[in-house]
């Protein structure tokens, strides 16, 4: 994996999540009765943290699962199944009313509390009502803990303060580390998000994070993750990491996107799990180790059916237009493909060339590519497609008519609204 290639991905990561993720949430927040404002906490700083740390202890599976997600958890969702709603009906969502309260009666509270068809008093091993108890005694402190926080050892003792509650454990301390020491500031901190890192890594481990996570790994290798979060620790804000969640759940449209954001030949070869096997005569390519192109160029090329067959199937060839100063492609010259399911071909151009365009030969090494977007023997009218440089030495993402198509319609409305 590049370290430029790990920067891109790490700096498009802020821009994510300062631009898109906090702005989403905290719409969502202003939007709804239950939401954490900055009004809200500033004006009782002790019982919002309180009702952050509940709500966040129940935002996770089974929960999540049986809500369809986190908005009824942290009362954000239209529904008769509102989680503060409920506890505040119980009268066990105000901090003074619990320290008032023994633990014994506020599980028998709990039991009595149904969301979604489910009580709230455990679930496995956890009795809930010791959280409540735990989290009331200790909100002092943490209120304490969080406007102390200077360095990455304050967080870290901020972190361990939160695990030692019971029901919370390492992930969901990270995600309270996050709210009230980055994304919601309004408990008193003063903190420089760069000094946050000791408390991120452990929201990797959850669901949305870890998915995307899996997919950056398969596609630029094992160590991507690591070294997104060194890049984003030189960086200043490490907790930009999790904007890997909002793109993965809230966000589709941008996880192509920050998919693409580049490859490269070094890449390629080293993740055969992704290519499907190792590219051969490496040492081969040497020669074109920089192209006069700039990144982002697009080169046509046009499907020619050829008059063999093979294997049953009628053969195919490309002819590529040159750019615009035809300096390339040239008879020769060597060009690696890179497909929407980042499959790799390696190819060559051929003869014949003229002044403007020359054949991409190698018919059968383009063969899976042809058979998935071209399957027809007959092509017919819409045979484009579009080579996009990655500006990393000769490769080219290849995208059929089709794919170019919905591309050109995804950037456009991306541009009309900047990330």
């Amino acid at each position: 994996m590049s370290k430029s290639i790990s920067k891109a991905l790490a700096e498009k990561l802020v821009e994510i999540y300062s631009k898109r993720k906090i702005p989403h949430y905290s719409k969502l927040y202003a939007t709804s009765p239950e939401g954490f404002t900055r009004e809200r906490i500033q004006s009782d700083p002790q019982n919002s943290l309180f009702q952050m740390i509940i709500v966040a202890v129940y935002d996770r599976q089974p929960f999540t699962h049986w809500a369809g997600g986190f908005e009824p958890i942290w009362g954000l969702a239209k529904s008769k199944w509102s989680l503060p709603r409920i506890l505040r009906e119980a009268k066990l969502y105000s901090l003074d009313r619990v320290l008032e309260l023994t633990e014994s009666t506020i599980d028998d509270v709990l039991s009595r509390c149904i969301f979604y068809g489910h009580q709230l008093a455990s679930y496995g091993k956890t009795r809930f009502a010791k959280t409540f108890t735990e989290t009331a005694i200790s909100v002092n402190n943490l209120i304490s803990d969080i406007r102390v926080a200077r360095m990455a050892t304050d967080v870290k003792k901020y972190h361990g303060h939160l695990v030692d509650i019971t029901g919370i454990g390492e992930i969901i301390a990270s995600k309270l580390v996050m709210y009230t020491l980055r994304e919601l500031p309004y408990f008193g901190s003063s903190i420089n998000p760069k000094e946050l890192y000791p408390a991120v890594k452990p929201i990797l481990k959850e669901y949305h994070n870890a998915n995307l996570a899996k997919e950056f790994k398969h596609l630029y290798g094992e160590n991507i993750v690591d070294q997104l979060f060194e890049e984003l620790k030189s960086l200043g804000d490490p907790f930009a990491i999790d904007a890997m969640y909002y793109i993965d759940r809230d966000a589709p449209e941008l996880k192509k996107y920050i998919l693409e954001l580049t490859t490269d030949r070094t890449d390629a070869y080293n993740n055969e799990c992704k290519m499907g096997k190792s590219l051969t005569n490496k040492n081969s390519y040497s020669a074109l180790s920089s192209l006069p192109l700039k990144r982002g160029t697009v080169l046509r090329g046009i499907i020619n059916t050829l008059s063999v067959y093979s294997g049953g199937w009628l053969r195919r060839d490309i002819t590529v237009y040159k750019d615009d100063n035809r300096v390339y492609p040239k008879v020769g010259n060597e060009i690696i493909l890179v497909d929407s399911n980042c499959k790799v071909y390696q190819s060559r151009f051929t003869k014949p060339e003229v002044v403007d365009k020359v054949c991409l030969g190698l018919p059968a090494n383009l063969k899976p590519w042809y058979k998935k977007h071209y399957p027809e023997d007959r092509i017919g009218s819409d045979r484009d497609v579009y080579f996009e440089y990655t500006g990393c030495d000769y490769v080219f993402w290849i995208y059929s008519s089709q794919e170019w198509k919905a591309k050109i319609k995804s950037d456009e409305k991306r541009y009309l609204k900047p990330i």
